[in-house]
């Protein structure tokens, strides 16, 4: 009797379960929110080339060392 009182927890928490997850699926977005197309579409041109927006720290941060370079030549 309580192997088949165990049996029938197990079938209805996975039921449960399986419930929460489809309606877990059904409240997501089908489109993608307007902040991430928004950041995808941020990217700049230079020279005619795309630049990724995450990498664009990286860029500043060279160009700030080149400057200072070229600072320290001029002295």
């Amino acid at each position: 009797m309580n192997v088949n009182r165990a049996k029938a927890n197990v079938y209805l928490i996975g039921l449960f379960l399986f419930c929460q997850q489809a309606i877990a699926s059904d409240s997501q977005p089908d489109q993608p929110e307007m902040e991430l197309l928004e950041f995808l579409g941020s990217g700049e041109m230079l020279d005619g080339e795309w630049l990724d927006p995450l990498s664009m720290a990286d860029l500043e941060q060279q160009d700030l060392q080149a400057k200072q370079q070229e600072e320290r030549d001029n002295e």
